[in-house]
């Protein structure tokens, strides 16, 4: 049958109080019934398609007297079929849309398949590279992704004392966590149960940390382990190791080239080589030194015979001299005897000597050298370098 719904026509199935066409009310509507009212937003579209609107609630203000904006759509929650329909397939979305100095538009949606989005029709938002947030079902049940252009794209809190922010659970048990510790600086802890870490801006360190008690954890964590382990390790200061100690740290480490000479009376007048290489591994403060050095021609300058280039500044330990015993050949005519080298405090020279056969300390010179001599040797001494 027809009849009048405000100023209105509209059709009215007397069997099921069904209305069809549009409906203007003046005033509140309410719908009572034993079972819960029920509105039903149907369409009489014979063909559903992709984008078709099977029903909408449509908010606006059409005597707002400000005109313009004011008049327009303010929101709208649609219900979108996302594809034909068919016998098998009745997909259909819920659009919610906002507006705030337009028309509403999209702001979320939730699928036919249950992912919920919001500013993003894309389910995997952080995936694609896309701004938005995705709570997904599906092939990605319980997956939520968030994807934000130049800043953080999620924030986690946490009110009143410290402990954890974020839990991490495996099939129900607990695998890890990231938390918070004030204690009057800005501290976060990261890890799993007992052994985590604890990031501390208020002293600038990284602490060993039990996750589970909120509270530090000394001597107990290892970095890496015979298996799997770190490859390197950058540091800028020291290394104490044993011991918290000063005598514990070790504050260098290096491997490095050197170039030796060798001066007779502190000259090289007409000399020339043909091997001149020497290596130094530094430890602290001790200083491992080996190289070669063959003459080609020994040159005219005659005196004791010194070396010189060394890489690092000898130390003044002992108030004078202090000796680095070598191992090696020293083809000179004096190979058979025991060689030693003397360091003078506070220089780079060393003083080459050798043991004679009566026990005595000797300084070699050059006329102890040839024109071919070879010298092959290592020696180790002290720097405050």
């Amino acid at each position: 049958m027809a009849g009048y719904i405000g100023n209105k026509a509209v059709g009215i199935n007397v069997t099921t109080g069904d209305i069809r066409g549009d409906v203007g009310v003046g005033g509140d509507v309410t719908a009572t019934t034993s079972d819960g009212a029920i509105l039903n937003l149907n369409s009489s579209d014979t063909t559903i398609t992709d984008g078709s609107v099977l029903g909408a609630i449509k908010f606006t203000a059409p005597l707002e007297g400000s005109g313009t904006d004011s008049v327009l759509l303010g929101a709208a929650i649609e219900a979108v079929a996302e594809a034909t329909f068919a016998a098998d397939n009745n997909a259909t979305e819920l659009v919610f849309k906002t507006g705030a100095s337009a028309a509403a538009d999209q702001k979320m949606t939730l699928t036919s398949a249950g992912n919920f989005l919001v500013g993003t029709t894309n389910i995997t938002p952080s995936i694609n590279g896309v701004e938005g947030i995705a709570l997904s079902s599906g092939s990605f049940g319980g997956r939520l992704e968030a994807c934000r252009d130049e800043a953080a794209a999620v924030s986690f809190g946490r009110l009143t004392d410290d402990g954890d922010i974020m839990d991490f659970k495996k099939d129900g048990d607990t695998m890890g966590s990231i938390g918070a510790f004030s204690s009057g600086t800005s501290a976060l802890f990261f890890g799993s149960l007992d052994t985590a870490l604890l990031a501390n801006s208020g002293n600038d360190s990284i602490h060993p940390w039990n996750a589970s008690t909120n509270g530090s954890r000394d001597n107990a964590i290892d970095l890496g382990n015979s298996s799997n382990r770190f490859k390197d390790f950058y540091l800028s200061g020291g290394a104490f190791i044993g011991g918290t100690g000063t005598a514990n740290k070790l504050h260098d480490y290096e491997e490095g080239n050197w170039t030796p000479a060798i001066t007779f009376g502190n000259g090289n007048t007409g000399q020339s080589y043909g091997n001149q290489v020497g290596r130094y591994t530094k430890i602290g403060r001790s200083v491992h030194c080996q190289y070669r050095v063959t003459f080609t021609d020994k040159g005219s300058s005659t005196g004791a015979a010194k070396l010189l280039g060394l890489p690092f500044t000898p130390s003044g330990i002992n108030s004078g001299h202090y000796f680095g015993f070598l191992n090696g050949f020293l083809g000179t005519n004096i190979a058979n005897f025991t060689q030693i080298w003397t360091i003078d405090p506070g220089t780079s020279q060393v003083q080459i000597r050798y043991v004679n056969a009566s026990g005595n300390n000797v300084s070699i010179s050059n006329s102890d050298f040839k024109n071919s001599s070879d010298i092959i040797a290592s020696f180790t001494y002290q720097t405050d370098s």
